[in-house]
């Protein structure tokens, strides 16, 4: 991710200690083809070692399945993840994240991206709500577990 030209990742540190990220990219099918192309190898050996599980594998492959099947009016670019560490959550963290987020997709020219989060998970809705970003569909990335899709945009 840190070396595509399709995605970028920004850290969040106190005192050289990362609190959180959020990982993003301005064009998904471009990223996962490029990610594919360079280290599937790789990458492959790390996962087999680290996380051979059926479930796990299912889900890589369901979201892998599902970058190809997206919606037409959807946008490529994608907030893909914000993570904060327990110890910072609610402390402005994920706000500062978000906000070089912003930054970032408006000088890489994006007017538009979207979210995919579960619908499970309130506090992130929440906080992508509060934050202007719009409802836009449900979605199954992963079976039987609905998600939600938010779209922000960026040239208001």
């Amino acid at each position: 991710m840190v070396n595509s030209q399709n995605a970028f990742l920004i850290i969040a540190e106190d005192n050289n200690s990362i609190m959180g990220f959020v990982s993003g990219c301005t064009n998904f099918n471009k990223f996962y083809k490029e990610f594919i192309r360079k280290y599937s190898f790789k990458v492959s050996f790390i996962l087999l070692r680290k996380i051979f599980s059926p479930d796990i594998i299912v889900k890589i492959l369901e979201t892998m399945k599902y970058s190809g099947q997206e919606k037409k009016d959807l946008p490529q670019a994608e907030l893909l993840s914000i993570a904060v560490l327990s110890e910072f959550q609610g402390k402005g963290v994920s706000q500062q994240l978000l906000d070089g987020f912003l930054i970032e997709m408006k000088k890489r020219n994006i007017e538009k991206f979207k979210v995919i989060v579960g619908e499970n998970l309130d506090r992130a809705i929440r906080f992508y709500e509060k934050n202007d970003f719009k409802f836009h569909s449900k979605s199954f990335v992963h079976k039987n577990m609905p998600s939600r899709i938010y779209i922000y945009n960026l040239k208001k």
